[in-house]
């Protein structure tokens, strides 16, 4: 009987799905611009990629090395860079083609050895947030290093200019001057540049220690926002309960020999299993679309952990909905104690980040019990053992949560 009432509900929803689609769209919405901000990449995702035009009005050696500069090392995994033109690339910036255009003037370099001001332009694709401030704050450091670099540099750079400059081939004294003034500078700089005041000490972090681990940001982020929306789609769906009360499914049930019990209990049946398909589905998009990866020995912890997830997340949706007795008073406090869960329990705001005093209530809200447990498993790799106490502590949530509910339900007058 009770699975005849909950495949009544499923079936409902099979015929109507545009509102559970609805409801699912907003995890993947948030799962889609999270991962478009970090880059997805299935590595480590923490790269960003900024698209950058350049027009090279100069076409000297200053300006090879400028733009050489966007396509060794680091850069070259952060900037697509490619040449274009001129009068080409403002038109790819407005159409939203790439992130941003650098424009070398003509002229660049010989004001740079004359120590005349000079500029270079970069214009900024509007539509795009993060790629085009990175390539502003990128020319900008270039732009300082040369400077410096010109001023350090300022005798031996003006000796070799003027040797090219001279049609004669350069005399052994010329050479040699110049070779004293670089030896001079050196020796000035080589505090500075060899043994600089401030140090860098490095460190390799244990797996114990490591927060980040193997995995991305980008899936320490999805696993506060999935666990946060499979409680806000859960409480979409429990409005069956008033929806079926206005049109008297509910006392019609409740009247038959399946009664109030089994009504209840295939509710949360209903709930669990809508939710859980829901949330298995914002991870199957995470892990197909942008690549979050996960040790495939780490599978069966993984589903479990989502299994209990869903279980107390229907249980203390259920129990929510027990006390309500109009659709107005469950859409006005489910969401605030949604919100209020999940800002304490990471599905907002990361718990590290969050105030000492507030720290110590995360173990209080069921959210922190899940998203912890994913990020255990996603994140740092961990297994079964290190786990025990995530599964045990959901699996308690969801008992007790779902015996409160039918508790303070079974007092409720019939409807």
């Amino acid at each position: 009987m009770t699975w005849l009432l909950v495949k009544k509900d499923l079936l409902r929803l099979s015929k109507h799905p545009v509102g559970f689609l609805l409801l699912l769209a907003a995890p993947i919405f948030m799962a889609s611009l999270m991962g478009f901000v970090f880059g997805g990449d299935g590595d480590n995702g923490m790269t960003p990629h900024v698209d950058l035009v350049i027009e090279d009005h100069d076409d000297t050696f200053v300006s090879g090395f400028i733009k050489s500069a966007f396509r060794h090392g680091k850069m070259a995994e952060m900037f697509n860079v490619s040449e274009v033109d001129s009068g080409k690339g403002r038109a790819l910036v407005e159409n939203d083609k790439v992130s941003a255009l650098l424009i070398i003037p003509k002229g660049f370099s010989d004001s740079l050895w004359q120590k005349k001001t000079t500029e270079l332009t970069l214009v900024k694709n509007p539509s795009q947030a993060f790629a085009p401030k990175i390539a502003e704050e990128t020319v900008k450091i270039l732009a300082e290093g040369g400077d410096r670099l010109l001023r350090i540099a300022d005798r031996p750079i003006s000796a070799i200019r003027a040797e090219i400059a001279d049609t004669n081939s350069p005399s052994d004294e010329s050479v040699a001057a110049i070779a004293v003034m670089i030896n001079a500078m050196m020796q000035k700089s080589a505090d500075l540049i060899f043994t600089p005041p401030i140090k860098m000490k490095e460190k390799t972090i244990s797996t114990d220690e490591q927060i980040y681990d193997a995995g991305t940001l980008f899936s320490f982020f999805l696993t506060g926002v999935a666990v946060m929306f499979l409680y806000f789609i859960l409480n979409g769906m429990a409005a069956d309960y008033f929806r079926e009360r206005d049109h008297f499914t509910m006392r019609r049930i409740i009247v038959s020999p399946a009664g109030k019990a089994r009504y209840y209990f295939s509710k949360h049946i209903y709930l669990f299993l809508a939710g859980l398909a829901s949330f298995v589905l914002v991870w199957i998009f995470g892990f197909i679309v942008w690549g979050v990866r996960m040790p495939l020995q780490l599978a069966s912890p993984f589903l479990l952990l989502c299994v209990l997830i869903a279980f107390s997340a229907a249980g203390v949706i259920s129990f929510l909905y027990s006390f309500f007795r109009t659709r107005n008073q469950a859409a006005a406090v489910t969401p605030a104690v949604i919100l209020l869960l999940s800002m304490l329990g990471g599905g907002m705001i990361p718990v590290d980040s969050l105030p000492n005093f507030i720290k110590s209530l995360t173990i209080y809200s069921p959210v922190y019990w899940g998203v912890d447990g994913l990020q255990q498993i996603i994140i740092n790799h961990e297994s079964w053992h290190e786990l025990t106490l995530h599964f045990g502590v959901l699996t308690g949530i969801a008992l007790v949560a779902t015996a409160a509910s039918f508790f303070v339900q079974g007092r409720k007058a019939s409807l």
